[in-house]
């Protein structure tokens, strides 16, 4: 089987020369239509494939049909695809699984198009094996005005510090600053899970939203915390190794470990330092108990705003 240092120099490599420029060229259509007709217009959207609450590019379709094609050759026999545009190969008998998602953040990606810097989202690219998850890289990627380049480059594997940028990750000590949640309205609707994350959020400093791959990275790098839901195996095969090897504790959202299931499951996130992670969880099981604990209308998991609550972030 291909070793750590290969596969990731591989990914690298390709998506620099083959996948950015695919993703690249969807992206400056998209804004040559808003162009055209002063505004996303109607037709757009039926270039794009219905998946649930996501939508999904042409581009992103011939970046993951690209990257199958391209592991085929370079890894013959070695390594199986699952992937979230076109779908999971059943045989994975002694080989290293490829968890892709062209972009993940696929409505934040065509929202930067109206509101740049506003929102995270980014290339995917997961490594299992032996029923485990084994590696991960995320390349953020930054877009405006029909140009989109890629701000940060992370890669981490089991056994291993995350690095991004090539610089370890290390984030400095616990802080109860930030929570990161892509849609807490859409991801928490269950009584019982809207307590728990408002037991999360009443101890933060903010709740960030829309940023996807990009905002639960950026908790790895603060020490901060992100929770998420309605997760499939391509959103988190990446994440999970990404953020043990940044000194994360991370858990499904309910605290129960978090191992690949298979292609077709959903899965929760809730990550945080070490130092917080436990301490959380007794706060969220608490919160989940009370079943007369009142949350504010003001919370995020309430929000209707057209404009996400983000921060601009830099590489």
């Amino acid at each position: 089987m291909p070793d750590p240092e290969t596969l990731a120099r591989f990914t690298e490599s390709w998506v620099q020369s083959e996948g950015l420029p695919i993703l690249r060229k969807s992206y400056a259509g998209l804004w040559d239509d808003i162009k055209t007709f002063g505004g996303p217009p109607e037709a757009w959207f039926a270039g794009f494939r219905a998946k649930g609450k996501q939508v999904v590019t042409a581009g992103e379709v011939a970046f993951e049909r690209s990257l199958r094609a391209a592991l085929a050759v370079a890894f013959p026999g070695q390594v199986a695809v699952w992937g979230e545009e076109l779908g999971d190969e059943a045989d994975v008998q002694d080989k290293t699984i490829a968890a892709i998602d062209p972009v993940d953040g696929t409505a934040s990606m065509l929202a930067s198009l109206v509101w740049p810097g506003a929102y995270g989202f980014g290339i995917s690219v997961g490594w299992m094996r032996a029923g485990a998850f084994w590696g991960g890289q995320v390349f953020v990627l930054s877009g405006a005005r029909g140009q989109l380049d890629i701000t940060q480059t992370w890669r981490g594997f089991a056994g291993g510090p995350t690095t991004c940028n090539g610089q370890a990750v290390d984030p400095p000590g616990p802080d109860a600053g930030p929570l990161y949640c892509t849609a807490p309205e859409v991801m928490f609707t269950e009584g019982a899970d809207q307590r728990a994350f408002w037991a999360l959020e009443r101890a933060a400093s903010e709740v960030v939203t829309d940023q996807n791959c990009a905002g639960i990275l950026r908790a790895a790098q603060e020490g901060a915390t992100a929770a998420e839901a309605d997760l499939t195996i391509h959103d988190v095969a990446a994440l999970v190794p990404l953020l043990r090897g940044a000194s994360m504790v991370v858990t499904r959202f309910d605290g129960a470990p978090l191992e690949p299931t298979g292609p077709g499951d959903m899965y929760t996130l809730h990550t945080a330092h070490a130092a917080l992670h436990a301490e959380q969880q007794a706060q969220m099981r608490t919160a989940r108990a009370d079943g007369d604990l009142y949350i504010p209308g003001s919370s995020s998991l309430f929000r209707r705003a057209a404009a996400p609550h983000a921060r601009k972030f830099g590489p």
